[in-house]
């Protein structure tokens, strides 16, 4: 099963195998992103909207709402 931490820690050693310099941000609310009424994104797609950061590791939902704003890659894994 995958978890928040243990995709971090596959995503830490991704990146490690590749020597990627990385720093590991930690969403405070485990919030993905969700459009909030006034237009706006909350959590991690606000983050990549405002290019804070440039990579978000999680089991995002592909939603039609967050493929407008974002780039997806194809799944690595699927919930079970």
């Amino acid at each position: 099963m995958l978890t928040p931490h243990s995709a971090n820690v596959r995503a830490k050693k991704a990146l490690f195998a590749i020597s990627y310099r990385s720093k590991l941000e930690v969403e405070p609310y485990n919030a993905y992103g969700s459009l909030s009424s006034n237009g706006t994104w909350t959590g991690m797609i606000a983050w990549l909207i405002n290019g804070d950061i440039e990579v978000a590791v999680g089991d995002f939902t592909m939603s039609t709402e967050r493929t407008k704003v974002v780039d997806f890659t194809v799944p690595i894994c699927e919930a079970t």
